[in-house]
């Protein structure tokens, strides 16, 4: 046996010596607990599958009916909407015959349009995923989800046929209190108002999309309006000289049709986005450096020629039905016997015009908690609110759930006497929509009021493979068909 072996035998035999010696258990390597999920020898406790925390919410769509239609390019209906329309007098003398009824009518179409989404898993992610997820199935069945969503919000603010225009010009008042603004200055002003993708598309970040070119899965593009109206003229002011603390009011008379509006100051001829608000005023204690211009926002970029038209639009486009813009910063108005003036105002020009009840009241949560305020403001209504004593406990629950407004004018009507106030997700804050579900005229030859019609529905398809990765498409090919738009009732620019 040579040295080498010799003396590797004698470190084995001192190892295993050692390791049996209880008194020197402390100096062996040993298992410890890890430190970390991810290290050490451990079962790496995950639990199957992933959880899905996010909200799939569209109320709208969920209770709409979706109609099957066969074949052409749009839907194409007409209406009597009045008779008797010149008031005719029915006075009729002895022998004689009476006078002409006059009967009104319109056309109607509404343009199918295909709407859809894609997602992709890799081969290397599907395997990755195995025994844990199915991920080609979450591809497909969040590409549905997000439809959905994206289906409700086109269903409120879709803007297809109808531009915003030029955006009216800015007025500007200067407050001496807070801000910033140099004494002596010239601040310009230039506003641009926004539709409710518009909206969703522009951020102090990214500034104002004109025309967005999106690059398409196949390697196409596509073009279209990213919502934006034409910009305002400018308007100046100059801070007024002596006060170096100062702020300035700039509003601009409000858009019908819009949600939002994008303000752009600075120096002449380099205004700057420096806000984005949901009605029509800003108020700007300094200046901003965005570095977004305004220089491309001198044509309509307002409309989406790929999308339907939403109710937004829709009341837009109908130039009998409702609509009323507060001045700008002002909020509803309280009539101090728990009601809201502008709710009472759209309710009896409902019956005026219409002889019809709206059926419900779609609204952000700002006026949800604006409605709540004007509700419980008053002096006439101490019980809109309710206070629950838990003497056990020595507790006091105290709050006030607006969950419906009171028509006075619904039993002349042949409507509801309770509207319910339908807090929505994606309702512009700032905008208020009432609208109805049911008329009230007899045979009327309509099942309902308003619909998806759809050439075809919901379908996923699998695009064959071309590359190493699986390609899912939801789609459907649809439009809203509204047979009642004038019954769409808009109350805009709510200040919060």
């Amino acid at each position: 046996m040579d040295a080498q072996t010799t003396n590797t035998l004698a470190i084995l035999r001192e190892a295993m010596f050692k390791a049996g010696n209880p008194g020197d258990l402390a100096k062996s390597n040993t298992f410890v607990s890890p430190t970390s999920a991810t290290v050490g020898l451990q079962t790496y406790n995950l639990e199957a599958p992933a959880k899905n925390l996010y909200p799939v919410l569209s109320p709208i769509r969920n209770e709409m009916p979706r109609v099957k239609a066969t074949g052409g390019i749009q839907a194409n209906w007409k209406a009597v909407t009045g008779i008797n329309t010149t008031n005719v007098s029915v006075g009729i003398g002895e022998g004689q015959r009476g006078g002409n009824l006059s009967v009104a009518t319109q056309e109607f179409f509404a343009a199918f349009r295909t709407i859809g989404i894609e997602a992709s898993v890799t081969e290397e992610a599907e395997l990755s995923a195995e025994g844990y997820d199915d991920l080609r199935a979450r591809a497909a069945n969040s590409g549905l989800q997000a439809l959905m969503i994206a289906e409700e919000r086109l269903i409120i603010g879709g803007c297809s046929s109808l531009g915003l225009g030029q955006t009216g010009t800015p007025t500007l008042a200067q407050v001496n209190s807070g801000g910033a603004l140099v004494a002596g200055s010239t601040l310009s002003v230039i506003c641009v108002a926004l539709t409710m993708e518009g909206v969703a598309n522009s951020s102090l970040a990214t500034g104002v999309p004109a025309q967005i070119t999106r690059q398409n899965v196949d390697g196409t593009s596509t073009s279209f309006g990213g919502g934006a109206a034409i910009r305002s003229p400018n308007t100046t002011i100059t801070i007024a000289a002596g006060n170096n603390v100062n702020t300035v009011t700039a509003s601009v008379a409000p858009t019908q049709g819009g949600a939002g509006y994008a303000w752009f100051w600075g120096t002449v001829g380099n205004e700057q986005l420096g806000a984005i608000t949901n009605y029509s005023q800003v108020v700007i204690t300094a200046l901003t450096a965005s570095g977004f211009l305004s220089t491309s926002l001198t044509t309509d970029n307002s409309t989406n020629s790929l999308v339907f038209d939403g109710l937004l639009t829709l009341n837009a486009k109908t130039a009998t039905a409702y609509w009323k813009a507060l001045a700008p910063g002002a909020s509803l108005t309280a009539d101090g016997f728990g009601g809201v003036v502008e709710f009472d105002e759209v309710l009896r020009w409902y019956y005026d015009t219409l002889r019809a009840a709206p059926s419900r009241i779609w609204l952000s949560s700002q006026e949800m908690q604006t409605i709540k305020t004007k509700f419980l403001g008053g002096t006439g209504n101490n019980t809109s609110t309710r206070f629950v004593f838990n003497v056990q406990a020595g507790q006091i629950m105290g709050g006030g759930l607006p969950k419906g407004y009171l028509n006075m004018f619904a039993g002349a009507a042949n409507g509801a006497n309770e509207i319910p106030l339908m807090l929505h997700p994606y309702m512009p804050p700032g905008t208020i929509v009432f609208e109805i579900d049911k008329l009230p005229y007899p045979m009327n030859n309509v099942n309902n009021v308003r619909q998806i019609l759809t050439r075809r529905d919901y379908y996923q398809r699998e695009w064959v493979q071309t590359t190493r990765s699986y390609q899912y498409g939801v789609y459907s090919d649809e439009v809203l068909q509204h047979y009642f738009p004038v019954g769409i009732a808009v109350i805009s620019n709510i200040a919060p």
